[in-house]
């Protein structure tokens, strides 16, 4: 356990939007939490009593939920975290979300149990998420005063062996992007790939793929920006929709010039 000053912290600044998770499915992708994963507590100036960060250690599960206009959303299941220096384990349940309008944005909701209490965190629509699948995310809680309270949270898929969505496998990079993206993607077995690119309304933008095949394994494809009559997009957020075979995924990307 390490203790730190209070003139030395930085207030976390955060806005809360509440999000409701109903009915979250059991199952999906095994998460781990890594370095520097820990919770923050105690107080920020002007109070006197100090900030303790303690190492946090554990696991999740993440599913792929029905994705809006913006977003990509993810179930949080089955926490399973321990607290250096704090006996038991914290457990609940949560939201992630991944996307954005105008530049690409990442959300982490939970509701945690620990020694009988109920505790409830919120990051609010903050910058970052370009990384997906991995998640860095810090998540407070609506406390009084100085007193603070924040999971601040790093974590990845447990291992590659791990039975992923194919949204899971599907990467870009880099992203944001200036003039063009590339994605990868790992395919199970042999499939008939069809992906197109939308804008945020949904409107079709860019047919990357139609109906083409690809063998199993590592594959790749890019985007150089531009619609289909060869006109560069304006900045913005994008999506990439994908159907490989029986199974469907699709990534956000943010075009900043």
């Amino acid at each position: 356990m390490r203790i730190r000053s209070c003139a030395l912290v930085i207030p976390l600044l955060f806005a809360v939007i509440p999000v409701a998770v109903h009915g979250a499915p059991a199952a999906g992708v095994l998460y781990e939490l890594d370095t520097p994963s820990q919770r923050l507590w105690g107080c920020h100036g002007p109070c006197a009593c100090p900030e303790i960060a303690s190492p946090v250690q554990g696991t999740f599960k993440l599913t792929e939920l029905k994705p809006d206009p913006l977003f990509n959303n993810y179930a949080i299941t089955d926490v399973q975290w321990v607290v250096n220096g704090l006996p038991g384990r914290w457990t609940g349940t949560g939201l992630y979300r991944v996307g954005g309008e105008v530049a690409v944005m990442n959300e982490l909701v939970l509701d945690l149990e620990y020694d009988g209490q109920a505790h409830h965190y919120e990051s609010g629509r903050v910058q970052g998420g370009g990384g997906f699948p991995r998640i860095d995310i810090a998540a407070a809680a609506d406390t009084v005063g100085c007193f603070h309270d924040v999971f601040d949270i790093h974590a990845a898929p447990a291992s590659a062996s791990v039975d992923q969505s194919l949204s899971a496998r599907l990467r870009a990079s880099p992203n944001p992007f200036a003039s063009s993206v590339g994605f990868e993607f790992t395919l199970r077995a042999p499939a008939t790939v069809t992906a197109v690119v939308v804008d945020v309304t949904g409107r079709r933008v860019r047919e990357l793929a139609d109906h083409i095949p690809y063998g199993a394994g590592a594959q790749s494809m890019r985007w150089d920006g531009r619609d289909g009559d060869g006109v560069a997009v304006r900045p913005g957020i994008y999506r990439l929709r994908m159907d490989a075979g029986t199974e469907q995924a699709s990534r956000t990307v943010a075009r900043i010039r």
